[in-house]
């Protein structure tokens, strides 16, 4: 695949999601941060704001301020800096994995976005329930991440099958 189609698909996957996720989590900020959980779908799906100094189910939360800046922040700048050096240059990658990827850069972006401006804490405000499953408050970015391990995973076990660009 050659560098220039990479470099527009990567680039539009991160600003489409990337921006959808900044867009929603300033709606759950105006909306939804003062307000009591609004549920929909007879409770399956919840709405509410809450503030995540740590990363998924809060782990490393209660690690020092200046620790959680290096490696929230720091860290994940750097990882996502080079996850996108490699993809970009990787040249046997086909679409659907260069595309499962980006979801994982927007979705490391977008919380990333979030440390950057809201002192180190990640916005989430999706809690799902029903059939005896009950996630924990997540967001967009982190559904992204999910999607592109997802979509990875098919496209590895389906890798003879898939042509390469």
């Amino acid at each position: 695949m050659k560098l220039s189609y990479r470099i527009l698909l990567i680039s539009i996957t991160i600003l489409v999601f990337t921006g959808c996720d900044q867009t929603i989590k300033k709606i759950a900020q105006n909306e939804l941060k003062f307000s009591e959980p609004v549920s929909y779908f007879g409770g399956i799906v919840r709405f509410q704001y809450a503030e995540n100094p740590g990363i998924m189910l809060s782990i490393g939360s209660t690690l020092p301020k200046e620790t959680r800046f290096i490696v929230f922040v720091l860290l994940t700048s750097l990882t996502l800096l080079g996850f996108l050096v490699y993809i970009l240059f990787k040249k046997s990658e086909n679409k659907f994995r260069l595309f499962a990827y980006s979801l994982i850069l927007s979705g490391g972006l977008g919380n990333l976005i979030d440390r950057i401006r809201n002192d180190g804490r990640v916005i989430d405000y999706i809690v799902l329930s029903g059939s005896g499953i009950h996630t924990a408050i997540f967001n967009l970015a982190d559904a992204l991440i999910i999607c592109g391990v997802i979509l990875l995973i098919s496209t590895h076990l389906t890798r003879k099958n898939t042509v390469q660009i």
